[in-house]
C-alpha cells in the first residue's frame, strides 16, 4: 500500500437512467459516460489510443492519475503525492465534474487521503480471471463520506485538506497556503455542503461552476440536467432535495463572484 489522494464519485440517478432501456441503449449510455472520463483524464486518452498516439508530444513522466469506472461509480487516485501531480489531480476532478454534468451525468463525491493498494495485473486461474484490485482506507473513507451528502458536488475531507496544505506550503516556501492557484483561482471553495444526517460542517469543495454552468443556472436548466437521468415525469423528493441543494451551491458561487474561468472540455498533455 502507499499514500495517495483518492476520489470516489457516484453517478447520481445512473440506475434510473439505465432502467427500461434495451441492452444496446444501455451500452450507448455507458460508452457516453466513459467518453467523459476519457476526455477529462488524459491518462485514459493514452490508454485508449495505444500506439496510435504520438508519444513524442507526451511527457510520460507527467502521467499520474489512475481511474476506473465500476457500474455507477468512478474512482480516481494519484500515483504519488508530489506537488504538481496533486494540483493536476484536483483540476482533473473539477473538469470531470463539469463535463459530466453538462453531459447529463451529475456526480457526487469526496476526495480522501490515505493508504491504497492497486493491482491491475490479470490474475488467471483455471476457473476465473481477476483483473483489477483496488482496496484501502483512502477509498473506503471517500465512499463513506460522499454517500452522506445530498447534492451534486465534491468535497475534500479534513485529512485530505491538511495534506494538501502541507504539500503546498512545502512547495511555495510560504506558510500561507491560499497563495496557491487552487485557492486564488477559486478551484477550492469553502462551503457548508448539505448532509442527510450528522453535524453541520464547513468544508472545502471542488468548484465546478464556470460560465457554461452559470448559463444553465440562469436559464433554470439545472433541474433538466438532473432529469436526464430519471425515467419518470414525476420528481421524487430525494431528487428534488439534491436539485435544490445543487442550485443553492451554484447560486452561492455566483453571488460570491467565485465563478471559474471556462473549464476546458478536453485536457491536453504538455
Amino acid at each position: 500500500m502507499k499514500k495517495v489522494f483518492c476520489c470516489y464519485l457516484d453517478v447520481l440517478g445512473f440506475k434510473q437512467k439505465l432502467s427500461a432501456k434495451s441492452d444496446s441503449e444501455q451500452a450507448d449510455i455507458i460508452k457516453s459516460l466513459f467518453s467523459y472520463l476519457v476526455i477529462s483524464i488524459p491518462e485514459n486518452l493514452i490508454r485508449q489510443s495505444g500506439d496510435n498516439i504520438d508519444k513524442e508530444e507526451i511527457d510520460l513522466d507527467t502521467i499520474n492519475t489512475n481511474s476506473i469506472l465500476i457500474s455507477d461509480s468512478i474512482i480516481l487516485w494519484t500515483e504519488n503525492c508530489e506537488y504538481q501531480n496533486v494540483i493536476e489531480f484536483i483540476y482533473r476532478v473539477q473538469r470531470l465534474m463539469r463535463n459530466c454534468f453538462v453531459g447529463g451525468f451529475p456526480l457526487r463525491g469526496t476526495i480522501s487521503y490515505g493508504s491504497l493498494f492497486h493491482n491491475e495485473k490479470n490474475i488467471a486461474s483455471k476457473t476465473y480471471n481477476h483483473y483489477d484490485l483496488i482496496v484501502g482506507p483512502a477509498l473506503m473513507n471517500a465512499y463513506k463520506t460522499e454517500i452522506n451528502f445530498e447534492w451534486m458536488g465534491c468535497t475534500l475531507d479534513s485529512e485530505c485538506l491538511e495534506e494538501i496544505i502541507k504539500i503546498i506550503t512545502r512547495n511555495n516556501s510560504s506558510f500561507n497556503f491560499e497563495v496557491d492557484n487552487l485557492f486564488k483561482e477559486n478551484i477550492l471553495v469553502k462551503y457548508t455542503p448539505p448532509r442527510k444526517s450528522g453535524d453541520v460542517e464547513t468544508l472545502y469543495t471542488i468548484n465546478w461552476v464556470d460560465p457554461i454552468i452559470q448559463g444553465l443556472y440562469n436559464k433554470s436548466e439545472i433541474q433538466n440536467q438532473f432529469m436526464k437521468n430519471i425515467n419518470s415525469a414525476k420528481l421524487a423528493w430525494q431528487d428534488k432535495r439534491k436539485i435544490d441543494n445543487t442550485n443553492s451551491y451554484i447560486n452561492f458561487i455566483i453571488q460570491q463572484k467565485l465563478v471559474c474561468n471556462f473549464i476546458a472540455t478536453k485536457v491536453h498533455i504538455k
